[in-house]
């Protein structure tokens, strides 16, 4: 009989699949999945050699609590026998925490750690039963109503709660009735070069986006979890000893379905002071019939992959102008600029905004980097030259199709 992968796509995918290799291998292949997270305090734990048993639940619905990409639940075994519980809510994101926080909405990440220690909060008076899991009048009026400075608000005026009952089972069976808040951990798993907090916990707890971890007399008592919130990056999976034999094909390949690369190639600003200006040229004073043409079949190619709305045609360059959700409003993305002098070294260039953080495009690395627009408008673009013929359209082709998924993908991520 022929035996059949399974193929994950997308965020969910690459949870799924993790989950899924991790889980099969056995309590091992957990702790070093565990591992992987560097925490606020940047210490260790050791503990986690102790642990004998790990539950997995992924996506479950909390209602108002949101729903986490993952809850750990694990059993730890001491020297004297003695058994303890622990869980991790790990929150995952394919664009770096600080996109999340900018983009906000429900769904960014300081919001949805905020939310998850709610949870845990509201577990601490759970009787263990079918019975709703709310939190108490005081620890919602501990959110509400929002002080002027805080970095994630409550706008309702009820206390959060979940009711299904089948929800509350699934919370049963993976065992955290019972686990204590100092047995808790809340993890961002985001696509970083480097801790989201940080060398420096205190600055973190006075960031715009730290998530609100607040006490029962409404102060903020973040700055006491710092061996609790922690870090998973993606780079960390992959360069795990212990996840080497564990992660096969499948994982990697939902994760290459929504992000380029293991981690941010550079981290890139968005301003464009100190870089050479790209200089253009009038389109229609080009002489070379191969370049013009070809820039005529480029746009056309750009219309049908992006839309014809979202092409303008002006008389030095042509702009593709997207909504980038890592962002959360349009900005040009893509540029095409004819380059050289009439009669000689004429060409076509292509232009990537480097707001998306990536120097690759296209199977090619740009090691160039230009201001392109005037003083007010100008912003960094990687560009690439466009070869002659064929290869000049299949390379501008596969930059188009790749920035068209990064963007669906982008969506959807800020949707989940």
């Amino acid at each position: 009989m022929m035996s059949r992968s399974i193929q994950w796509y997308g965020e969910r995918g690459v949870v799924n699949a993790l989950v899924t290799q991790v889980a099969a291998k056995g309590a091992h292949a957990g702790i070093s999945l565990l591992k992987c997270i560097q925490w606020g305090d940047q210490q260790t734990k050791p503990w986690l050699e102790q642990i004998n048993e790990i539950n997995y639940v992924i996506e479950v619905g909390l209602s108002r609590f949101g729903d986490p990409d993952l809850i750990i639940v694990c059993t730890s075994v001491d020297d004297s026998k003695k058994e303890k519980r622990h869980a991790f809510f790990i929150e995952a994101k394919v664009i770096t925490y600080q996109e999340s926080v900018e983009k906000g909405g429900p769904s960014s990440i300081n919001r949805q750690l905020t939310l998850k220690y709610r949870f845990a909060q509201a577990m601490q008076t759970w009787r263990g039963d079918l019975q709703p899991i709310a939190e108490t009048a005081a620890w919602h009026g501990a959110y509400y109503p929002s002080g002027e400075s805080a970095a994630v608000r409550e706008d309702s005026p009820v206390p959060r709660q979940i009711a299904k009952r089948s929800v509350i089972q699934i919370c049963l069976n993976a065992q955290l009735h019972g686990i204590p808040v100092e047995d808790i951990h809340f993890v961002a798993w985001t696509w970083d070069r480097e801790p989201f907090f940080g060398n420096d916990w205190n600055k973190f707890t006075q960031s715009k986006g730290r998530p609100m971890f607040m006490d029962r007399h409404g102060n903020e008592a973040l700055n006491d979890f710092a061996s609790k919130v922690g870090w998973l990056g993606y780079q960390h999976i992959d360069q795990s000893p212990g996840l080497k034999e564990v992660l096969d094909h499948s994982y990697r390949a939902a994760f290459d379905s929504m992000l380029p690369s293991l981690l941010p190639e550079i981290p890139v600003t968005t301003d464009a002071a100190g870089l050479q200006r790209l200089v253009t040229r009038n389109i229609r004073n080009l002489t070379k019939h191969d370049v013009k043409n070809q820039l005529q079949s480029l746009i056309e190619c750009a219309q049908a992959v992006f839309g014809e709305d979202n092409v303008s045609v002006y008389a030095g360059s042509v702009s593709v102008t997207l909504f980038y959700a890592g962002l959360g409003y349009r900005k040009v993305l893509v540029k095409l600029v004819p380059q050289g002098h009439a009669g000689s070294g004429e060409r076509n260039t292509l232009g990537v905004s480097a707001s998306l953080r990536r120097a690759t495009w296209g199977d090619k690395t740009s090691d160039k980097i230009r201001s392109i627009g005037t003083d007010t408008s100008a912003q960094p673009f990687y560009m690439f030259d466009i070869p002659a013929g064929d290869a000049g359209a299949s390379f501008a082709g596969a930059v188009f199709d790749q920035i068209a998924e990064l963007m669906l993908a982008q969506d959807a991520a800020q949707e989940s």
